[in-house]
């Protein structure tokens, strides 16, 4: 598996949903979520989610907590260290990547998602690199 696919299919969904697990508890939002326009998204007073709508004949209404049977348990180390490279891209590349992943809004351009996901997974073998010059001092 490539880096990239790797980062593209498992680390940032990973990254997401402990993002969203932090978000939702009543801890404070942390950096990486407080990213300007974003702080729009959490529609104050609207604890209930975003209300019924409805598809067909069919009335839904979105859960308030995932679907634990469907997801793998969060890989917190994991999901930290994607977090610390997410606040070093570039704004654009990082607003993008919480819209796509974290709230589930709006449907990117896929080169345009392509690239923040080529961006994280550049910065994390550039970190990689450095850290390996390091110990050879």
């Amino acid at each position: 598996m490539t880096d990239f696919h790797d980062m593209k299919t498992r680390r940032i969904p990973n990254w997401a949903r402990w993002s969203w697990r932090e978000l939702r508890s009543e801890w404070p939002l942390g950096y990486t979520l407080q990213c300007p326009g974003f702080v729009s998204l959490l529609h104050d007073g609207d604890e209930e989610g975003y209300g019924e709508y409805v598809e067909g004949n069919t009335a839904l209404v979105p859960q308030k907590e995932l679907a634990k049977a469907e997801y793998d348990p969060i890989d917190d180390d994991d999901a930290e260290t994607v977090d610390v490279l997410v606040r070093q891209i570039e704004p654009a590349h990082r607003l993008l990547l919480i819209r796509t992943y974290v709230y589930k809004r709006g449907r990117p351009a896929w080169q345009d998602l392509d690239k923040a996901i080529a961006a994280l997974v550049r910065l994390g073998d550039e970190t990689k690199l450095v850290h390996a010059r390091m110990r050879e001092r």
